[in-house]
Order: structure tokens, then sequence, then C-alpha cells
């Protein structure tokens, strides 16, 4: 999953909750931040001042479990045409991307959008 695409799911509310250890630092993060914030996503850590930036200043890339998790059981993924689309009933309409974790955090972002209008 690219930077942009973490990103945009960050700022739409997507969980960041790190557990699977893969995220992105933010552009500004000094390298002692980026190695504070590697030891602070130990679910041990919770609440304390270092994870609160950690969790701040990086931006948690979700497996593609945890999206199909935050969207339900009722995801339909398939390829065609070199592409992966995820979609929610109808195959007809439904989110693109390289890959089917793109594809459904691309519907995730869709349907967020739909949701908060």
């Amino acid at each position: 999953m690219t930077y942009e695409l973490a990103k945009k799911l960050k700022d739409a509310g997507f969980p960041q909750n790190f557990r699977n250890g893969n995220y992105y630092a933010e552009k500004d993060l000094t390298f002692k931040e980026a190695q504070v914030a590697h030891f602070f996503f130990d679910e041990r850590q919770k609440g304390t001042p270092e994870k609160e930036l950690a969790t701040k200043k990086c931006i948690s890339i979700p497996t593609l479990s945890e999206l199909i998790e935050a969207i339900g059981d009722n995801i339909n993924i398939f390829k065609t045409n070199n592409r992966c689309v995820a979609s929610l009933g109808e195959p007809e309409w439904g989110s693109k991307g390289e890959n089917p974790e793109e594809a459904v955090a691309n519907l995730w972002l869709e349907l967020n959008k739909q949701k908060n209008g």
C-alpha cells in the first residue's frame, strides 16, 4: 500500500492500531522519533505520552484482514483486466486497486465518504 493511500485512510478515520507493526512515518518525523515510535507501538505502552506521539506521527498500514474486518463480511474481491476490484453486492460497482489491499482500502474510503456525507 502506498503512503498516500495509507494517509488517506488515516485522515478519514481508519483505526490506527499498529498491531501488525507495519507503518509509514510522517514526512516530518525525525530519526529519533521513529526509533521511539517503533518501540512504543508495543500494546503494553498504551496511554503513555511516547505512544501518543508515535500514533500521531506515524501511519498504520492495515492488512487485508483488517480492511475486510472494517467493512464487513459481504465483500467481494475479484480480478479483472489486471486490476483488483472490491465490492459489496453488485459486482458492477466497486473500487479498484493494483492489489486486493488497495481495492478494499479504496472501497472503505468510498463507503466512509458516503456514510459521512
